[in-house]
């Protein structure tokens, strides 16, 4: 199960939409259904960036990653796409700090925290009138300092070749350091920036203009 806004809209459709997503999350958890559980919560969370909620909408998703990691179930590449405009609109509005201490406090709760975090999506509340994804994105002197998000200039290297479609194997070559290594500086990249995936982590160094 899966849904993605593109906007803001809180027609009838939307009002629909999120009460359905917190029925099917109360019905998941009634089930002890884990590995639906997170689909209802990251749905939420993009209504909850829609209306302008960024703090909920991070830790919404900080939930729903913290259930993946406890079954030990990534996120499926199909929703990465949809998803990443939207952690990057949360990211810019909430600025980097903040936005992962409103992860980590989202991962850090327990299920019936984060089921009342659920319900607290309201389909007609809006906290601030929100621009169109594109808008959201960072001006361009923000994404060439990669350094503002944590990363060391070593990840920086790695993150670009790994842009440009290098493997492991041929970024350890071209660095001189073990494949082993690659893949370490790789898994602390994903962490930083709070990215699934190598394709993830491509999309955003692409957006970074580090491709």
């Amino acid at each position: 199960m899966g849904v993605s806004w593109r906007g803001g809209s809180h027609d009838r459709d939307f009002q629909r939409a999120v009460a359905h997503l917190q029925l099917s999350l109360s019905l998941y958890q009634e089930l002890d259904s884990k590995p639906e559980i997170p689909y209802p919560l990251e749905a939420l969370a993009l209504a909850a960036a829609d209306q302008g909620h960024f703090q909920r909408a991070a830790r919404l998703w900080g939930a729903a990653s913290g259930v993946r990691d406890s079954i030990h179930a990534g996120l499926p590449p199909s929703y990465e796409a949809d998803y990443a405009p939207y952690w990057q609109k949360v990211r810019v509005a909430l600025g980097q700090e903040a936005f992962a201490a409103a992860w980590a406090e989202g991962q850090s709760m327990t299920l019936d925290q984060t089921l009342a975090l659920a319900e607290a999506v309201s389909p007609t509340e809006s906290a601030l009138p929100t621009p169109p994804l594109a808008d959201a994105e960072p001006p361009p002197h923000a994404r060439l300092r990669p350094h503002e998000y944590g990363l060391t200039p070593r990840e920086v290297e790695v993150l670009r070749l790994v842009a440009s479609g290098l493997t492991d194997a041929q970024i350890a070559e071209q660095l001189v350091i073990s494949p082993r290594t690659v893949g370490k500086h790789l898994q602390s990249i994903y962490s930083k920036l709070y990215l699934p995936s190598r394709s993830a982590a491509t999309r955003w160094a692409i957006e970074h203009h580090l491709g």
